[in-house]
């Protein structure tokens, strides 16, 4: 039989004998043995990359509400607490995985990362409620007795909730 090169869809030269494709010898074949511990290595170095990007991010804001007054506004000051919540959050990433003696650690860094994740998704949820009720429901009462209610509840239930685990 004739061996005809073919281009495949990802541009790699295939031999095709007859029906069947075959690889060159010349190309290694993949191995699927991997070690698990460059994985997680790899999956270390993303996390604390993103997270301290986010630390930037958070900074940014944080930064940005401080130096310009006139933003010291509702909506703003939800970014603000949603900000900081997110700071802390990714400043428990950043521990890193805690070896096995470590028990006090592991302990402090899933506690401050169930409390600070389950408080950025409540202060996210705000910021769309306090959204949806100015300006679906034009209603621009918002301000003034919704922001002790929304600490209560986006610093209270993650606090409760780490008592009731912890």
């Amino acid at each position: 039989a004739q061996a005809i090169l073919a281009q495949a869809s990802l541009g790699s030269a295939v031999a095709v004998v007859g029906r069947k494709a075959a690889l060159p010898s010349a190309w290694p074949l993949p191995t699927m043995v991997e070690s698990p511990h460059s994985q997680e290595d790899t999956l270390l170095v993303i996390s604390s990359v993103s997270a301290t990007m986010s630390i930037f991010g958070s900074c940014w804001v944080i930064f940005t509400f401080i130096a310009f007054p006139q933003l010291r506004r509702f909506f703003s000051r939800l970014v603000l607490f949603l900000a900081v919540s997110d700071l802390w959050l990714c400043a428990t990433v950043l521990l890193g995985n805690p070896s096995p003696p470590h028990y006090t650690k592991c302990m402090v860094q899933s506690a401050m990362g169930s409390f600070f994740a389950l408080s950025s998704i409540l202060w996210t949820a705000a910021i769309a409620d306090a959204l949806h009720r100015t300006v679906l429901c034009r209603d621009l009462t918002v301000e003034s007795g919704h922001e002790a209610r929304l600490h209560m509840l986006c610093w209270g239930v993650p606090a409760v909730c780490l008592v009731l685990v912890y």
